[in-house]
């Protein structure tokens, strides 16, 4: 093969290669294909459907089996409301992510409880080409009920 060829099938392969567009395992997650991971969470709480919760979290993350007993415990003994009042894509990879929520919790039925506003960053991980929540870090708990503060605490 003469050099003019080995370099023409260089340079077709190259421009292929160049204007060939990226695959979806290494494009960047849009914030909505995130924050759906988020909005199945909540909504599988919200109808009790611990598979549904689990299949949002990362099997291999520290608290997987943690988190399955305690959402069994929580849904016998309470039926509580979760809802998103914001959320943000803070931080965002080809394979993790970072999305700061807050996220008001309702009481419904059941036992002692105060219904509040939390915020948190949910950090989530590509597994196996879908999107799962690794780890939570929460940031503030507001309680509902708590007084708002005194006409002076206004000023």
């Amino acid at each position: 093969m003469s050099r003019i060829t080995a370099a023409f099938i260089l340079l077709i392969s190259l421009f292929a290669f160049i204007s060939s567009p990226a695959s979806a395992q290494d494009a960047l997650p849009s914030d909505e294909e995130l924050i759906s991971v988020l909005r199945s969470n909540l909504q599988a709480y919200n109808e009790k459907n611990i598979k549904g919760v689990m299949d949002t979290i990362d099997p291999n993350s520290p608290g997987y089996s943690q988190t399955e007993a305690l959402t069994s415990q929580v849904f016998q003994q309470y039926d509580l409301r979760f809802e998103i009042k914001s959320v943000k894509v803070i931080n965002k990879k080809i394979d993790e992510a970072q999305i700061r929520m807050v996220q008001i919790t309702r009481k419904i039925k059941g036992p002692d409880f105060r219904d509040n506003e939390a915020t948190s960053i949910q950090t989530l991980k590509k597994i196996n080409g879908s999107w799962k929540i690794s780890g939570t870090k929460m940031e503030d708990v507001k309680y509902l009920d708590a007084p708002v503060g005194t006409m002076k605490d206004r000023g």
